[in-house]
């Protein structure tokens, strides 16, 4: 094992004569996010200092998933990349800990969510299946002219006019 450490020295000054500094632009680099720009691009602080003085502006968002774009807040960490170890094509990917602002996700043919439970977090909002029935509860117009009725209406999702028909084998869950 002595006579490793003792080459190993050598060894990596030879790689690097060979490589230079393009040996960097393999590796992927812990980053904060100083802002998104209009165009959806990313300005970034690295953690490392031999990154720093790159003028990283503008650097675009991989996520990994066609037709999905994000916002982020400022301060998300993010690893820097560069495709094909150019400096000169950065990326933002591998996102870690919290700064997701908004997520869109564009399908041409269709979008399925296939869980048990789906959380809206803090969404206020009640999901029908086609069929179930919703009690509407209220003051309601009178046929006679200036007057209100209370009421309960019982408005069926299925056959409401122009609903669509009820799919068969629906998953989603009250």
């Amino acid at each position: 094992m002595a006579d490793l450490g003792r080459i190993a020295e050598p060894l990596r000054r030879f790689v690097l004569s060979i490589l230079g500094s393009k040996l960097d632009y393999h590796a992927l680099y812990p980053c904060t996010v100083v802002v998104q720009n209009t165009n959806d691009t990313l300005a970034l602080l690295p953690d490392d200092e031999r990154v720093k003085g790159f003028g990283l502006d503008g650097v675009p968002i991989k996520t990994g998933i066609p037709g999905v774009t994000v916002k982020v807040l400022p301060e998300a960490r993010v690893l820097l990349g560069f495709e094909a170890a150019d400096p000169a094509r950065p990326y933002a990917a591998l996102w870690t800990g919290e700064g997701l602002s908004e997520i869109v996700v564009t399908a041409t043919v269709k979008v399925t969510v296939d869980a048990p439970s789906i959380d809206l977090g803090d969404a206020l909002a009640e999901v029908l299946r086609n069929g179930e029935t919703v009690d509407i509860i209220g003051t309601f117009p009178s046929p006679g002219p200036g007057t209100m009725t209370a009421a309960k209406l019982i408005y069926n999702v299925a056959t409401a006019p122009g609903g669509p028909p009820a799919p068969a084998g629906s998953k989603v869950k009250a």
